[in-house]
């Protein structure tokens, strides 16, 4: 008796990568991760945003890579002061660690962080810790 795991597939939406992911999912694998070159990966974004507003609460659902150069994206999105920002990290894959500071200033600007994954969380806390600890001149 063959025992069917769930599939994993990353980075497989078109091109030769949809192809192997098809193959892939004909067999037993836990893990299938397929990568684009570089053309492809500079043609398509790597982060997909989608909003919902009713004019008291914006969401930004964030879909994918988060990275520094998305910031000013994602403000681009945020309204203005006298909406109430939810962020739903749900499908996010991967930040760096401007993103994450990025975050956190927004949560301590009010935002919500929804389905926050958990190395996010633990991240934000991490920076927030180093960043209350006093700094000593000499780097030391």
């Amino acid at each position: 008796m063959a025992l069917y795991l769930p599939i994993r597939t990353t980075g497989a939406f078109t091109g030769i990568g949809a192809v192997y992911a098809d193959r892939f999912s004909l067999v037993v694998h836990d893990l299938v991760s397929v990568s684009c070159d570089r053309a492809e990966r500079n043609g398509r974004p790597m982060l997909r945003i989608e909003k919902e507003s009713n004019g008291h609460t914006t969401t930004l659902r964030l879909i994918g890579r988060i990275q520094s150069a998305d910031i000013g994206s994602i403000r681009a999105q945020m309204d203005d002061d006298s909406v109430h920002v939810l962020f739903d990290l749900g499908e996010v894959t991967l930040v760096n660690v401007e993103v994450i500071r990025f975050l956190s200033d927004c949560e301590d600007e009010g935002a919500v962080l929804m389905h926050c994954p958990r190395y996010v969380r633990e991240w934000i806390l991490r920076e927030r810790d180093e960043g209350s600890r006093p700094r000593i001149p000499d780097g030391t």
